[in-house]
């Protein structure tokens, strides 16, 4: 058999689902699961509330569990609206989820053997390309969020339906046989490129969508498409603009009310100029972190930026011997190593004035785009094989891969781990000089069993190549702490996790990944609280309300003497209790979610007067308005019920009133009295919100309506219903 009939579609994509089973066979056979970092503390405890929501038939709009209250789906990372996500709504969790993203590097990876095997002409390039995109340091990082998992998988099918013309070009082959030239081909190849687009778009993971589109836009550039080529990636851009709508719209809105700035936070994660060493080295200058994994010193976005000596020495040799596209690939991996460099680079202060780089906080994350643009180069240098030209590349690597370990032996960091850093080198080189006689092999027959050999070299190296990257553990240790301590639920009161507390928790030094993955569970920390549905004052929101975030940043500042008073108007029934991490005070004195304001002052700049010593917000409430004062009376609540998206209650007021809240303001935030809608429901207390009623018995319901939601739902399924039709027409002809 020949390298065509081993190295198909159906074979490499058997085989690359072969090799993530072993890989990751607890995760998936369900007998472990992730939970490391992100995964456990965010992806894990979002994909449970959005797989709560989808049972009890709502869609998640709004998240009243943390941050005082804070949108849901508009956020990028949820997911809500990506349709994949059936797959851990509907099978069983939380192996589901770990099936999710193994699923999606499957699908990344197949893509990337399509997409290879189509540039190169190669099927064995084409593996070779799949398996050195699913299996590097990077890849394998982006398993701590399930969102860039899933975003990463979409990136070489974007590339394959948005750069190649397939249908135009079997038309122009057909109009030269004589046949007639369909009249709708091109809008038709808009489809697929559009669809890829959007699921990728879906998923929110913004630095990622915008990288993929460079390249693409970058290669449409490069090769001097026509005009007309470039008005079809437009209708294409157009088309996916259409479809996320629905998803766009609502996130824009957040991202307006929220506390991004713009700019890139570039003293925080950027790679060092000795980190450059571990796209080759792993463990140079690396150091160890309590619970035994690695991470660059300066970096600790990425757990590893290895992409191999074996990967990058068939880069080069693919940039040196392909045409454009591999040149083009080459030298954006090389900017994008540059840029993740951060303020290291000089240069690098420039681009914090380009308002859009506002959505990526951390340099480090340009170097999210190496694995496709080296593994694809990568094929093409597989393709295109000298043996006399590939042997000094080699030796030129393998040159600067020892002086850098010589350099590190010589000039070591305080945390440097030497024997570790040694052994791990030293298994590195060998790797690198298997895979160079192996390829030295292929060059003489060419026969497929040493590009076989050549494709399990290259994954043992990805996977193994630096210890407990993504440590795993037994699925009871998700919920270890469910029902072990009483907390309140919405409605009854909020927790508030002491300020002391948080920062023993961000930078913990529990040895046993298990036990600080229990206590932060016992501390509700981060996003853990959606497990169990516990209300709580601050959270792990990715975008926040601006005036909330404001309010929680000061609290949690310690300059504030009024803390205990804020408590009260918060609801917090439970804090931490002082001296303890996972320990909780009962609290007496907390006000409910929604009440009677005691004392209106009409004023601007609400920040300044509610965080001054001599307002109480248990009795006041400070209202930001421009005309018709809004005033106080006696009344009582009753029959108050509280659901994530509605609160309800009757009102009985001797006169008009103004009620309280202590929810973060939105103005997707609307109030029916009586039967009628109100929208006049304004910020108090610079964050919160309240609204009137008027003398008499009120019937009320504060309904929360994502206005941005529903027009873009409509732009949506009218972009929907035109590709159909567009579809229907193509095939009617």
């Amino acid at each position: 058999m020949n390298e065509r009939e081993i190295f198909t579609t159906r074979n490499v994509a058997i085989g690359l689902a072969v090799l993530l089973f072993i890989a990751f066979i607890g995760p998936a056979t369900g007998s472990a699961t992730f939970f490391y970092r992100d995964f456990g503390v965010l992806g894990y405890p979002s994909a449970s509330y959005h797989r709560e929501m989808f049972w009890r038939g709502e869609l998640p709009l709004w998240n009243p569990y943390s941050n005082c209250g804070v949108p849901f789906l508009a956020q990028w990372g949820t997911m809500v609206l990506y349709p994949f996500t059936l797959i851990y709504l509907l099978l069983p969790f939380p192996w589901s989820l770990n099936f999710f993203c193994l699923a999606h590097l499957w699908w990344g990876g197949l893509g990337v053997f399509c997409l290879a095997r189509r540039w190169t002409q190669s099927s064995p390039a084409g593996a070779i390309g799949a398996v050195l995109f699913v299996f590097n340091g990077i890849t394998l990082s982006t398993l701590s969020w399930p969102n860039y998992t899933a975003a990463f998988a979409w990136m070489p099918w974007i590339l394959w339906y948005a750069c190649e013309e397939r249908r135009r070009t079997a038309a122009l082959q057909n109009l030269a046989e004589g046949s007639k030239r369909p009249e709708n081909s091109a809008p038709l190849s808009i489809v697929p490129a559009a669809l890829a687009g959007t699921m990728q778009m879906l998923v929110g993971a913004p630095e990622i969508t915008l990288l993929t589109w460079f390249i693409v836009l970058g290669i449409w550039a490069v090769e001097k498409r026509t005009r007309r080529s470039f008005l079809r990636l437009a209708a294409v851009i157009a088309v996916i603009a259409g479809l996320s709508a629905i998803q766009l719209l609502p996130f824009f809105e957040l991202l307006s009310l929220s506390q991004r700035q713009t700019g890139l936070v570039a003293n925080k994660w950027s790679i060092p100029i000795a980190g450059i060493s571990n796209y080759i080295l792993p463990m140079l200058h690396a150091f160890q972190t309590p619970q035994g994994t690695w991470f660059q010193h300066e970096q600790h976005f990425l757990s590893s930026t290895y992409l191999g000596m074996p990967a990058l020495l068939l880069a080069f040799s693919g940039a040196c011997a392909g045409g454009r596209r591999a040149k083009f690939l080459f030298v954006a991996s090389i900017v994008c190593v540059l840029l993740a460099l951060g303020t290291n680079l000089p240069a690098f202060s420039l681009l914090q004035k380009i308002p859009i780089l506002g959505l990526s906080r951390y340099p480090v994350k340009f170097a999210l785009l190496l694995p496709l643009t080296i593994s694809l180069c990568a094929a093409y240098g597989f393709a295109h094989l000298n043996w006399k030209r590939f042997s000094r590349e080699a030796l030129l690597l393998a040159v600067v891969a020892a002086v850098a370990c010589v350099v590190t032996l010589l000039h070591p960091y305080k945390y440097d781990r030497l024997p570790e850093t040694i052994n791990n080198s030293v298994g590195r080189f060998t790797f690198f000089l298997s895979v160079v006689v192996v390829i030295f092999l292929w060059t003489k027959s060419a026969r497929p069993l040493h590009a076989m050999i050549l494709v399990a070299l290259l994954f043992m190296d990805g996977r193994f190549h630096i210890a407990n990257q993504n440590p795993t553990t037994a699925m009871k240790t998700l919920t270890a702490a469910i029902g072990t301590r009483p907390l309140p639920h919405l409605g009854e009161g909020r927790v508030f996790i002491s300020r002391e507390a948080e920062n023993a928790l961000l930078k913990s030094e529990v040895r046993d990944l298990d036990t600080d993955f229990i206590g932060k569970q016992l501390a509700v920390w981060s996003h853990l609280n959606l497990i169990e549905l516990v209300p709580k004052v601050n959270g792990s929101a990715t975008l926040q309300l601006r005036e909330q975030k404001e309010i929680q940043d000061w609290l949690y500042s310690g300059t504030n003497v009024n803390f205990e008073a804020w408590l009260d108007f918060l609801g917090v029934t439970k804090t931490t209790t002082p001296g303890t991490v996972v320990e909780w005070t009962n609290r007496l004195t907390a006000l409910p979610l929604i009440r009677v304001a005691s004392n209106v002052e009409p004023i601007k700049g609400t920040f300044e007067v509610v965080t001054n010593t001599q307002f109480d917000p248990r009795k006041s409430a400070a209202i930001d308005f421009i005309s018709d004062p809004w005033l106080t009376g006696e009344a009582t609540i009753e029959n108050i019920s509280i659901a994530p998206h509605e609160i309800k209650a009757r009102i009985t007021a001797k006169s008009a009133a103004t009620i309280l809240v202590a929810q973060s303001w939105h103005p997707a935030w609307m109030v029916e009295v009586n039967g009628k809608e109100i929208w006049d429901v304004r910020k108090a207390n610079h964050a919160f919100l309240c609204f009137r009623v008027f003398g008499g018995a009120n019937s009320i319901r504060v309904i929360y309506r994502d206005g941005n939601f529903k027009t873009g739902a409509i732009i949506s399924l009218l972009t929907l219903t035109g590709c159909c039709l567009l579809g229907l027409r193509r095939k009617g002809s």
